[in-house]
């Protein structure tokens, strides 16, 4: 899983065949502000059917996985 956590809330890297590229990335906003993609550089790569999703509060979806 590659994935980043903002604020508590855990944002894992998916692959979704839909839309654009960076359609429904639940950190679209945070990569407008910058001139590069997050999931280059969290991912190594950009491919074009990646997002990221935001998975709710970190602690809880680790919890879930237990």
């Amino acid at each position: 899983m590659n994935g980043i956590i903002i604020n508590d809330e855990l944002h894992e890297l998916v692959s979704l065949r839909t839309c654009d590229p960076c359609d429904n990335c639940s950190l679209q906003g945070n990569c407008d502000k910058t001139d590069f993609f997050l999931c280059t550089v969290i991912a190594g790569r950009h491919k074009s059917d990646e997002r990221f999703v935001n998975r709710g509060n970190a602690k809880e979806f680790i919890d879930k996985l237990k």
